[in-house]
């Protein structure tokens, strides 16, 4: 059985992070059991275990600064990447707060970029109803709400 480690590996190799982070074949993974069947993949597997192993084994590759290119890029490319972007960065500010992360991020680069896109993709958001946004009355955005708020309990900001 491959590590997520190594699938991270082969992500960076190959320049496919972004495909790491959504899931996608060959990066896709066995989800814990406590995790919503309806999401891309578990971020709360693959970011640890992939993404702060690469930081703390290998630190001549920068990783740091290549999750967050491919987070902006995640940001202002299709919904679905938009989408996944936001889990990502939902769970790396959680993990900042907590002292779980390996590293920060440029907040003040990401999060208003990521505010904006949101807001500009609030209707396609409202009407896609994937993943977390199936069964609720504005699909996809109510689950960005839902991520919003508890940012703001949990950290005292949000993305919105």
């Amino acid at each position: 059985m491959v590590s997520i480690i190594d699938l991270a590996m082969d992500a960076l190799a190959k320049n496919e992070l972004d495909k790491f982070l959504r899931g996608d074949k060959p990066y896709d993974i066995k989800l814990n059991q406590w995790v919503a069947a309806n999401v891309p993949t578990d971020w709360t597997v693959i970011i640890p275990q992939g993404i702060y192993e690469i930081y703390k084994q290998k630190p001549d590759i920068c990783i740091e600064r290549i999750f967050e290119d491919t987070i902006i890029k995640m940001i202002c490319d299709n919904l679905v990447n938009l989408y996944v972007a936001l889990n990502v960065v939902y769970n790396q500010l959680l993990w900042e707060h907590d002292h779980r992360a390996a590293f920060r991020i440029n907040r003040k680069k990401i999060i208003p970029l990521l505010t904006k896109k949101l807001y500009e993709k609030q209707k396609v958001l409202e009407n896609d109803f994937r993943w977390l946004g199936s069964g609720e009355p504005k699909g996809l955005w109510s689950e960005v709400m839902r991520i919003d708020s508890i940012l703001k309990d949990e950290i005292g900001h949000g993305v919105l």
